[in-house]
C-alpha cells in the first residue's frame, strides 16, 4: 500500500482499523516518515477511534524496541492518556523488563 505523505489530513483515520497514516508507519517501524509526517502537523497523541490507542499505546503492545519508544517520549508522546479501557501507557509498560529505562 503507498501512503502519501501529502495527503491533507494527516490525522484521517481508516475507516475499518481507526488506524491514521502515522500510525501505519510506525506498524512498519518507518521512523524517517513518522518524523515528516510529525513536520507536517501530524498529532503524536492521536487516539484510534476503535481502540483508544495512541502510537505510544500501539507500540507498547506491540513490544516494540526502546529506541521506538524513546522516539515517541522525545516527540511529545504523552504517556498518560488512557485508551478505552482505561489504562494509560505507564499501566501497559509496568513490570516489563526493557521498558524500565524509558519510565
Amino acid at each position: 500500500m503507498y501512503l502519501s505523505l501529502r495527503t491533507i489530513d494527516v490525522d484521517k483515520e481508516e475507516e475499518t482499523s481507526g488506524m491514521n497514516v502515522f500510525s501505519i508507519y510506525l506498524q512498519k517501524r518507518d521512523i524517517l516518515r513518522m518524523k515528516q509526517l510529525l513536520m507536517r502537523g501530524a498529532n503524536i497523541n492521536y487516539c484510534n477511534k476503535i481502540t483508544g490507542f495512541t502510537p505510544l499505546h500501539q507500540a507498547i503492545e506491540s513490544k516494540m524496541n526502546s529506541k521506538t519508544i524513546k522516539f515517541l517520549l522525545k516527540y511529545g508522546a504523552n504517556p498518560h492518556i488512557e485508551d478505552k479501557d482505561g489504562r494509560d501507557c505507564c499501566d501497559k509498560a509496568n513490570g516489563v523488563e526493557r521498558y524500565e529505562k524509558v519510565k
